[in-house]
């Protein structure tokens, strides 16, 4: 397990000259409990704040370079899709920080800042990728809800292995697609369009790190390095095999992923508005 470096001196000085300033320290004081002077060593990537570009933009600083935000929300999108649909856990409860970096015999001397996640201890299981890969080699899986579903059983014999028999399952509730075999845990009572909403609803009800759509250019790229790299898992890696209507349906769930966070959103801001009026 790696831990966090704290941010260079440099950097979570001039940070706290912005944040902790005099005119700031009522409402964000400097100061423990105990008197001792607090220090900042790292920075919380809130993506989804309202005010986020407004205060980048105020806090930039000549003395050193971020990544622009553009590129570190589609990066943002990129990682959670990996943790979706390869490492197959809803990231529940993931916390993203900018901390330093430690020396490696790879660094070239310029590298100074760091992307982490932590507290992966609420994540859970939603996808199985082994079915998942088992269909794109062409076998066929056994869905949770599927009311009918054949398993595929090797039928050996004296002369060898022979033609498979299929063994039939007892009914259980409809299925939509056949994809449906890969949910597990809470998320199998589901079909996997069902599922993908879940996981939109999820993400927007957790801490801001993720770009909401009302923030315009930064949740556009967010969404596309999401379903750029869902293309790159369906047509570059192990499931480049899958069938066309498998992958046209992964495709379809991870939209109403997207449109569901986009409804939640629309229906949050809706209610800011009704609050004001």
């Amino acid at each position: 397990m790696e831990r966090v470096s704290p941010l260079d001196k440099a950097i979570a000085n001039e940070y706290e000259s912005i944040f902790w300033s005099g005119r700031e320290s009522g409402s964000h004081s400097n100061q423990k409990s105990d008197g001792k002077q607090c220090e900042i060593e790292f920075f919380r990537l809130y993506l989804g704040e309202d005010d986020l570009l407004s205060a980048t933009q105020e806090s930039r600083s000549p003395s050193f370079n971020l990544p622009d935000l553009k590129c570190i929300s589609k990066g943002l999108g990129q990682l959670l899709a990996r943790l979706h649909w390869i490492v197959g856990i809803n990231a529940i409860g993931i916390k993203y920080v900018l901390g330093g970096r430690y020396p490696t015999n790879f660094d070239k001397g310029n590298e100074d800042i760091q992307c982490y996640m932590l507290n992966f201890h609420q994540c859970e299981k939603w996808l199985d990728a082994d079915p998942l890969r088992k269909l794109a080699s062409g076998t066929t899986i056994e869905s949770t809800n599927s009311s009918s579903s054949a398993v595929v059983q090797p039928n050996y014999s004296s002369k060898g292995p022979q033609l498979p028999v299929v063994a039939q399952t007892p009914p259980r509730l409809p299925s939509i697609t056949p994809l449906d075999g890969i949910l597990i845990g809470k998320h199998s009572e589901h079909n996997l369009n069902e599922a993908l909403k879940r996981l939109a609803k999820l993400i927007f009800t957790q801490e801001p790190y993720h770009p909401r759509p009302r923030l315009g250019d930064l949740y556009r790229n967010f969404r596309k390095g999401y379903c750029q790299l869902v293309e790159h898992i369906l047509y570059t890696s192990t499931l480049n095999n899958l069938k066309s209507n498998h992958k046209r349906d992964i495709k379809k769930a991870v939209n109403h992923f997207f449109n569901e966070y986009e409804r939640l959103d629309k229906e949050k801001l809706q209610e800011a508005k009704g609050n004001h009026s």
